[in-house]
């Protein structure tokens, strides 16, 4: 929902036509999930939770975060220094059993600091409870 985050990872999203899109599933009772990802360059604590509050704003029974993994050979690996992303494979966070150990996540960048990545991965974590309150 955040154009800047959009911007830096190339991938602009018409939020009108989401916005249509997830009431049209909610007025059909069709199961929906929203996947999310935390540690985006341009990303704040504050953006991350305006993402989930809009997801469930809209009702959306689960939403998953992920953490960033920038995958070689993708446009966003070729820019993380440019971007200034930093990385670490030296992560241990039971709250979030999608960090995947021995492969680098994103944990800093200019606009979000270590601390602040625990507390994005401390928020998705925290998505479970939500999750399961809605089964």
């Amino acid at each position: 929902i955040h154009k800047p985050e959009q911007f830096f990872i190339q991938r602009p999203n018409n939020m009108t036509k989401i916005k249509t899109v997830l009431q049209d599933v909610q007025r059909r009772n069709i199961e929906t999930e929203v996947s999310l990802i935390f540690g985006l360059p341009g990303q704040t604590v504050n953006s991350f939770q305006e993402s989930i509050d809009f997801c469930k704003s809209y009702n959306v029974p689960t939403i998953l975060a992920y953490p960033l993994m920038l995958l070689r050979g993708t446009p966003l690996h070729e820019r993380k220094q440019t971007l200034e992303l930093v990385e670490s494979s030296d992560i241990y966070f039971e709250k979030i059993p999608r960090i995947q150990n021995n492969i680098p996540h994103v944990v800093s960048s200019p606009t979000f600091t270590y601390d602040e990545w625990l507390k994005m991965a401390e928020i998705a974590g925290n998505l479970e409870s939500f999750n399961l309150k809605k089964m």
